[in-house]
């Protein structure tokens, strides 16, 4: 019975450390996450090279329609946005956000030395000149 105990937690730590190796990459040397790494928007914001402020569209300018859309950024290994969708906000700002989130650029991110594909959140604001926004780092007005 002993004998089949430890077979079993043998054979269970050998699963473990495979599905654990699954999961990394060792391209560099060190383990780099596969999956994107979930990095918050203040870390992530101070390695924007290069970014596009949002179109006011028509529809809300006539319509006198603020607000905040929330959009979720998935940025590969060598700074490119790879892919952006909306998580909340109002649908009319959607499609001016992603054309302008689309276009960004960042440094890599690094873990381990090593550039890795990283997730966060960014909200981009629409205001009309007088409800301006101070600090906002994605920003349209009207």
């Amino acid at each position: 019975m002993a004998m089949y105990k430890s077979l079993l937690f043998l054979t269970a730590m050998t699963l473990f450390c495979v599905s654990l190796n699954a999961q990394t990459s060792s391209d560099s040397g060190a383990n780099v996450p596969i999956k994107p790494v979930r990095v918050s928007w203040g870390v992530v914001a101070g390695n924007v090279n290069s970014h596009v402020m949002p179109q006011y569209p028509e529809g809300a300018i006539k319509n006198h329609i603020s607000g905040t859309v929330l959009f979720a950024m998935h940025i590969g290994k060598d700074g490119e946005v790879l892919d952006v969708k909306p998580v909340h906000g109002n649908p009319i700002f959607s499609s001016a956000t992603k054309d302008a989130l689309s276009q960004w650029t960042f440094r890599p991110y690094k873990l381990n030395g090593a550039p890795v594909d990283v997730e966060t959140q960014v909200s981009c604001t629409f205001t009309s000149k007088e409800e301006k926004i101070a600090g906002s780092f994605c920003h349209a007005e009207y």
